[in-house]
């Protein structure tokens, strides 16, 4: 695909007018920047593209560009133009004319890059800046002008996590394109990030069972490149400039200053190959649209997993990265490994669980031996850190040093009621007797 944007402009101004001498120098004038003696380029460029196209017949907007991007004269004027102290960059945005293909979701109808353009509410300009297809923003510094703001969270194991979030125009154009792949639609056992289930319901799944198998997907985000949801728009029936317009908006390519910016943490080879991930455009963590796009990617993989339950007798379902199976008999991991590697995923070794009825069965931070329940230990930690908080003030009992605090304890008070509501309701009367104001 030809890199320069003024190639592509013109290309496409000429093929959206007569293929005449006169009808392509005014086309031409449209797009090109502004310079000394530009008259003269116009005409020499529109002369060299007819010696080698007197017809324009079978002429594609790319083909076109790559033509004038080895013309002679087109590369002299690009020069003289840069010469001039003009910057080389078409005077108009352009959008490419498309049409879909037959649908075979629901999604919305966006024929072409200006479609999707007021769908958006975004003018050319904007949507192709955001987009950054090309990865310029890679080697922008951090800072507000940066479409992301890029923050390392320390993990007790493994490298760093970095969490990736959008300034507020992206955010809402991400908040805007999470309708897609909702509509494309989750698996049945998909539990996260899926309206009216949650991580109780897909802890439920797997209670009283003789054995519990649970395994998680490593770096879930950044397994999910732009490609992967580059596909699944094609597949949708989006003609592949919206696209890669979309999948762009969706996705992030790591900047050079984030990256020199990581902490210490995890082996060499597993930051070598997080900072591998990061840098190709991802899924970014912290966007508002990645949960929907990690559910909709993942739709064939769950049809597997389930697949693969169904032929043991066993249950499945998925909450983010987290895979569980129960029942008498889970596959066996190395079967569940190679259809995540199939998938374009990977297993985290230190992460998997076997377990039998002899052992705390845990799903997603829930016991699910006999009932649903919190783990004992956490339950007494809460407990212990209301009763400092009331003896001793909310402010010494933060010694994590946690943002808002109150909402914090509420928030952790909340979960093990879902689960536990005897246990809930003594920790919320605890909770009533902590003076937050002083």
């Amino acid at each position: 695909m030809p890199h320069d944007a003024v190639a592509r402009a013109v290309a496409l101004a000429f093929l959206r007018t007569d293929w005449t001498e006169p009808a392509l120098r005014v086309a031409a004038r449209e797009v090109l920047p502004e310079w000394p003696h530009r008259a003269v380029w116009v005409h020499r460029i529109v002369r060299g593209v007819l010696e080698v196209h007197p017809r324009p017949h079978g002429l594609r907007p790319r083909g076109l560009a790559a033509v004038l991007e080895t013309l002679p004269v087109f590369d002299e004027a690009r020069g003289r133009c840069r010469g001039a102290g003009v910057t080389w960059k078409p005077t108009q945005p352009t959008l490419t004319p498309t049409a879909m293909a037959a649908r075979a979701w629901q999604v919305p109808a966006l024929p072409d890059e200006a479609a999707l353009s007021a769908w958006l509410r975004l003018p050319p300009g904007e949507l192709a800046w955001l987009a950054d297809n090309q990865h310029r923003h890679r080697r922008h510094p951090q800072g507000p002008l940066h479409p992301y703001r890029a923050t390392w969270v320390p993990r007790r194991s493994g490298p760093p996590r970095l969490i990736e979030a959008p300034n507020s125009l992206l955010k809402r154009v991400q908040r805007r394109l999470a309708t897609l792949p909702r509509a494309l639609g989750a698996h049945d056992s998909a539990y996260g990030f899926v309206s009216g289930r949650s991580a109780v319901d897909h802890a439920r799944l797997h209670v009283g069972q003789r054995r519990v198998l649970t395994v998680d997907l490593r770096d879930f985000f950044t397994s999910i490149t732009a490609r992967r949801v580059f596909g699944l728009l094609v597949a949708a029936g989006y003609p592949e400039a919206v696209a890669y317009l979309v999948a762009g908006l969706s996705t992030t390519a790591t900047s050079i200053a984030a990256l020199s910016g990581m902490p210490p943490g995890g082996r060499a080879e597993e930051r070598y190959a997080q900072r591998a991930r990061l840098r190709e455009a991802h899924l970014p963590q912290g966007s508002p649209s990645s949960p929907a796009w990690s559910n909709a990617v993942c739709f064939s993989l769950d049809r597997r997993m389930a697949g693969l339950a169904d032929s043991v007798g066993a249950t499945y379902s998925r909450y983010a990265d987290d895979l569980t199976f129960s029942g008498d008999r889970v596959p066996a991991l190395n079967v569940v490994a190679a259809i995540v590697a199939a998938e374009g995923f990977a297993l985290n070794p230190t992460k998997s669980r076997n377990l039998g009825r002899g052992r705390r069965q845990q799903v997603t931070g829930v016991v699910v031996n006999e009932r649903p329940n919190v783990p004992r230990e956490e339950y007494q930690k809460l407990r212990a850190i209301l009763h400092d908080a009331r003896r001793n003030g909310a402010a010494q009992a933060n010694r994590a040093g946690v943002p808002d605090f109150a909402a914090h304890l509420a928030g952790r008070i909340n979960w093990i009621r879902q689960l536990n509501p005897e246990r809930g309701n003594r920790l919320a009367e605890a909770y009533a007797r902590i003076d937050f104001t002083s």
